[in-house]
């Protein structure tokens, strides 16, 4: 008795330690897949998914489309909340995706349920030496991506082998039946597990895995679809937590349209079955795992084309949920995503937004600074300062976003990008100080010691300003475009900025020559000025080169 009781336990370690490690195996290789996925999709993502559109059935198709891309349905949420904090799409839009990207992630459970566990170690030896001798970044990425897919079959083998002799233990069995009779039990499981290990994925995967070891019934596996479906908002949910209030927003919807389609779908759970085995048995095939993809599909499907009427009314429950706080919320960057730093093209499409927000801020701090020069303002330099500030804060967001960015591995143009916004943020920061520390200064001196420009020498100032500010509206619609021509148009006239420059210096000190006394008081704060204007102007020329030289 000892010794069969020795030989059980010992099975029973076998059986876990297989599971476990299978589960560990394929883990690691939906890791290496999406990874690889993510670096040679997500420029294609990104593309896909800023792609504007009020038709909700163009929202749906962008969701499959972009979601089937990446095979993580996660990758596409965490991309809706950049686009939605960055006003590049509203909610309303990102609900439609969110149906279309529950959709598309029944692309894996189709694929994983080919079993192709016997080819897994031809796909991961392939994948290691396409990821070891590849000279080219692409290649690299391929063989990242067979690796994955490899180990992610070969997980599936070994946890099917392992729970095949669960069958023959008759707690297990009486357990099982248990499962089958109560569904609602399952779907809890499956929704605390996919909760864990953050994969909707993973838990379809090992019940696929159970299906295939003929341990689970389609009537015990489906519910346990339905619970990965509601347990994969956990990662959204989480990324949230960082963001702003859109991010919160396409959070929770995320979470009301999972619960909202397992509601739906629950009650027919005995159809849907039904369904899944005509369909596979119309197909050709009598495999549990293949009619749990095909069931887990056809929920989905049954479920979007559902809930895509109740857009709008979702979206007024999500603004009710997570409502505008009222007050003035303290100055922070709008668009800079913590979980968007997973996939670079999307967190360099942030932080753009966020240098044009800073130049628009720059802008407004040139714009306002010559009519102080002109009536100098104790409170009006205090508001400026107040901007100036505004500009610092976003400078030391942005740079140290940037900086986490470059860590990972990006492709060069991406790389360029990255160098390219780091010379924008600095100058453009620069050119706040300019203004802040020198040319409000010189305002303040002008009204401690009670003097003002000449008539001649004020008009010049101002030609000089007007010269500046369309120089800079110029550099603005170049940064917010990343227009290379704009760029190239700026660095052509550099020769005549500098020119003008000359004359106006030309003409003071001949004004100065005279004696007259307007000039004579004014003229260390004259000189200043256009020595102020003229770095200014050299700092955009500087945006300029960055733009036509990085943004290849």
């Amino acid at each position: 008795m000892a010794t069969t009781g020795s030989i059980r336990f010992q099975n029973l370690v076998q059986m876990i330690v297989g599971l476990l490690g299978g589960l560990g195996i394929f883990l690691l290789g939906m890791e290496f897949s999406e990874e690889g996925l993510k670096k040679a999709a997500g420029d294609k993502m990104k593309a896909v998914l800023s792609t504007l559109t009020s038709n909700r059935f163009m929202g749906l198709l962008m969701g499959i489309a972009a979601t089937a891309l990446l095979q993580s349905s996660s990758a596409s949420t965490v991309m809706l909340v950049g686009f939605v904090e960055a006003t590049a799409m509203n909610l309303a839009q990102a609900i439609g995706v969110i149906l279309g990207a529950k959709i598309g992630t029944t692309v894996t459970a189709q694929i994983i349920a080919f079993n192709l566990s016997r080819y897994a170690l031809i796909l991961v030896a392939s994948g290691v030496l396409l990821r070891s001798i590849g000279k080219k970044k692409k290649t690299r990425r391929i063989g990242e991506i067979i690796l994955g897919f490899g180990m992610i079959f070969f997980g599936l083998g070994v946890m099917s082998d392992a729970m095949r002799p669960l069958r023959a233990i008759p707690q297990f069995a009486q357990w099982l039946v248990h499962l089958d009779n109560s569904p609602v039990l399952g779907m809890l499981i499956a929704t605390a597990f996919t909760a864990l290990v953050q994969s909707s994925a993973a838990t379809i995967g090992l019940a696929i895995a159970l299906c295939t070891g003929d341990v689970l019934t389609l009537s015990a596996a489906l519910p346990i679809a339905f619970g990965a479906h509601i347990g994969t908002c956990a990662t959204a949910l989480l990324a949230s937590i960082g963001s702003g209030r859109a991010g919160k927003q396409v959070a929770v919807a995320h979470l009301l349209i999972s619960i909202l389609g397992v509601a739906i779908a629950f009650p027919f759970l005995k159809y849907f079955v039904a369904a899944s085995k005509w369909m596979t048995s119309g197909m050709g095939s009598e495999s549990v795992a293949r009619e749990l993809a095909n069931g887990h599909m056809l929920f989905t499907i049954a479920t979007g084309l559902l809930l895509l009427p109740l857009i709008h009314p979702i979206r007024r429950f999500t603004e009710r949920l997570i409502p505008q706080k009222e007050g003035l919320a303290p100055f922070k960057p709008q668009y800079l995503n913590e979980t968007a730093l997973n996939i670079p093209v999307v967190a360099l499409d942030l932080a753009h937004r966020e240098i044009v927000r800073l130049t628009a801020i720059v802008r407004s701090m040139l714009r306002d600074i010559m009519p102080l020069l002109e009536t100098p303002s104790h409170q009006a330099v205090n508001e400026m300062e107040k901007e100036d500030d505004k500009v610092d804060i976003l400078e030391k967001s942005i740079r140290p976003y940037l900086a986490r960015v470059a860590q990972g591995e990006i492709e060069e143009v991406l790389i360029s990008r990255e160098h390219a916004f780091v010379d924008l943020v600095q100058d453009l920061e620069g050119i706040g100080d300019l203004i802040t520390r020198e040319l409000a200064r010189s305002s303040k001196k002008l009204d401690r010691h009670n003097v003002t420009f000449s008539p001649e020498g004020l008009a010049e100032l101002k030609r000089y300003h007007k010269a500046l500010m369309t120089k800079f509206d110029k550099i603005c619609d170049a940064i917010r475009q990343l227009d290379h021509h704009l760029a190239s148009e700026i660095l052509s006239d550099v020769e005549t900025d500098r020119a003008l420059a000359r004359i106006l210096k030309h003409n003071h000190l001949e004004r100065l020559n005279t004696f007259q006394k307007m000039t004579v008081e004014t003229s260390a704060y004259h000189l200043a000025v256009l020595n102020n204007m003229r770095a200014i102007s050299e700092r955009i020329d500087n945006m300029a080169r960055a733009i036509v030289n990085e943004l290849k």
